[in-house]
C-alpha cells in the first residue's frame, strides 16, 4: 500500500474546545470510554488571544498547561489550563507538545501578522523561533515521517 492508503482513518470528528484541532482518535473511541485527544496547536491560529492586550496566544493547549496559563470564559470565569480535563470532561488533559505541533508553531510565527490582521488582534510575541531552530525542527519532523512511512 501507498503511505496515504495506510494512514487514512475516520476520526471522531470532535474538535478541541480551545485550539479547534480535530481529535486524532478513531471514530468509535469515545464509546469505548476513551477521551478525545489531539496534537494541540497555538490558540492564536484560531483567534484565541490574551484578555486585555488583545495579543494572539502563541501557546498550544499543552504548553499552556505546562506554563500555568489560564482560560477565560465568556461568563468571566478564569480556569487554569491544568483543569482542562475537568472543564472539558470528554477531553484528555493536554500534555507535552508533539512534533506535529511544531509545524503549526512555525506556520503561526511565519504568518503571525496576517493572522492578527484577519482577527483584528495584535501580533503574538509569545515565542520567537530562530531560523536555525526552525531548520532543525523540520529535519527532525522529516526523519520521523520517513520512519513512519517505511
Amino acid at each position: 500500500k501507498q503511505w496515504y492508503q495506510r494512514r487514512v482513518a475516520i476520526t471522531a470528528g470532535a474538535v478541541c474546545p480551545r485550539c479547534r484541532l480535530p481529535c486524532n482518535k478513531s471514530l468509535c473511541h469515545y464509546s469505548q470510554d476513551s477521551r478525545h485527544n489531539c496534537d494541540h496547536q497555538p490558540g492564536g491560529l484560531v483567534g484565541v488571544h490574551w484578555t486585555g492586550s488583545n495579543e494572539l496566544d502563541g501557546f498550544s493547549c499543552a504548553e499552556s498547561v505546562a506554563k500555568g496559563n489560564f482560560m477565560k470564559f465568556d461568563d468571566g470565569r478564569r480556569v487554569p489550563y491544568a483543569d482542562f480535563d475537568k472543564e472539558y470532561p470528554k477531553w484528555m488533559l493536554p500534555c507535552e507538545a508533539s512534533k506535529k505541533s511544531r509545524v503549526r508553531k512555525y506556520l503561526f510565527q511565519k504568518h503571525n501578522k496576517a493572522i492578527a490582521d484577519y482577527y483584528s488582534l495584535k501580533e503574538s510575541d509569545s515565542y520567537n523561533l530562530e531560523p536555525r531552530v526552525i531548520s532543525s525542527m523540520f529535519e527532525l519532523i522529516y526523519e520521523t515521517e520517513k520512519k513512519i512511512m517505511k
